[in-house]
């Protein structure tokens, strides 16, 4: 809740000092002649900067379709009746709780969803391809993967090599339901894919894997693991929200980046907000061996990685991978830098659960119990300057009776 008076603005003061615990105070507004006169140190304390979102990790509040005139976030706030801020924080609750739900079972579930995403023509498919050692996702020049293709092992479908095309009207997927999906023959994705390009299709593609447990990704005798083959980043905004949305029903996001592009903007976006829930992503730098100066290449994405996910640049020499994905089809055995891509991404799916599966769990309840926090000593903040100005209010009035 904030206060219906424009004139009269509470904010909240954050103590950065302190991780996880909100140090909060009433102060008045700071003018912009006196924040360039401040500077650093004037940001340092104030917890309503426009890019933070009104200071919340996880209750973002959508206000850039707010006043033009607004300078920030915190001006705009000042601009809006109590109940449309209430009415916006709770639509954000209600999400997070339907996020929470899916979580637990998240949590409950042994078996874990791998997505590998990117932007376009980074080599998403054909890492998956590589990890598989088949060539079962479509290959071009061009964009190919327009659907999301959940690769699951064929022990799964009682062995048989098939895909499944979800039904939309379905309310949930069952291999063993018939009538929630449409039966198709493996060797025609490609062909399905480029003929339904325009539609929000999930796919899903049960394949044998011939090698041994100690070897196989996803027949590796522990857990039930599915690769997400997802459409890339930039390809359109429609199916880039998706993308976003799917995070939360994602254990590890295995993110392809290109080493001729780095990171692009989109991509930015994106690991920006799969960092308030996963710390931890497993990056793969795809056609490596086609950069003439490695040492530079190899700088500057650590370097633009140390600032989008500081946890993965700490655990680098497991979690980030300068590989060449084509090379691994060509009948040749696999390079020592993609046999260490595989040997990390077996362990940090497998085995390190707790970085891979629970800590985004953790992570995601730190930011919203925080969030909850914020909220709660903000309204208690508010609520002692509104009964402080009641209490004066009434001691004038009085003053004003007995002066009659």
């Amino acid at each position: 809740s904030f206060m219906d008076d424009p004139h009269t603005e509470t904010e909240v003061l954050v103590n950065t000092k302190k991780k996880g615990r909100f140090s909060l105070a009433s102060v008045k507004d700071v003018d912009e002649a006196q924040q360039e006169e401040l500077g650093d140190d004037a940001d340092s304390g104030r917890l309503l900067p426009e890019k933070d979102h009104l200071g919340f990790n996880v209750i973002k509040l959508d206000l850039k379709m707010g006043h033009g005139s607004a300078a920030s976030a915190a001006t705009l706030v000042s601009q809006l009746e109590k109940s449309s801020i209430a009415n916006l924080i709770e639509s954000r609750m209600v999400a997070l709780q339907a996020h929470l739900d899916k979580l637990r079972a998240r949590v409950e579930d042994t078996s874990s969803k791998v997505l590998v995403t990117g932007d376009l023509n980074s080599g998403k498919s054909t890492l998956v391809n590589a990890i598989l050692r088949r060539e079962v996702m479509p290959v071009d020049q061009q964009p190919c993967t327009t659907a999301f293709c959940e690769v699951h092992h064929a022990s799964e479908n009682g062995g048989k090599e098939e895909i499944h095309i979800l039904l939309t009207d379905a309310k949930e997927y069952s291999a063993l339901k018939e009538s929630t999906f449409e039966r198709k023959d493996i060797k025609d994705l490609e062909e399905i894919i480029s003929e339904n390009e325009d539609s929000q299709q999930v796919i899903k593609v049960y394949v044998n894997d011939p090698r041994a447990t100690a070897e196989s990704f996803l027949n590796n005798g522990i857990a039930d693991i599915s690769l997400i083959d997802a459409p890339g980043l930039n390809r359109d905004s429609v199916k880039t929200t998706a993308l976003f949305a799917r995070q939360e029903e994602i254990d590890v996001v295995v993110f392809v980046v290109s080493a001729e592009n780095h990171f692009t903007l989109s991509a930015k976006e994106f690991l920006e907000a799969a960092s308030r829930e996963k710390p931890y992503v497993f990056i793969v730098v795809n056609k490596f061996e086609g950069i003439t100066n490695k040492a530079k290449c190899k700088r500057r994405v650590l370097e633009q990685i140390k600032e989008l996910s500081p946890r993965t640049y700490n655990d680098a020499a497991d979690l980030v991978h300068f590989v060449e994905s084509s090379a691994v089809l060509g009948g040749d055995p696999a390079s020592p830098e993609f046999a260490s891509l595989e040997s990390s991404l077996r362990s940090f799916v497998l085995l390190k659960r707790s970085k891979s599966k629970l800590q985004p769990a953790a992570t995601f309840l730190n930011n919203v119990l925080s969030d909850v926090e914020l909220l709660a000593v903000s309204n208690a903040l508010l609520a002692e300057t509104e009964l402080a100005k009641a209490r004066e209010d009434i001691v004038t009035e009085r003053q004003d009776v007995d002066k009659d």
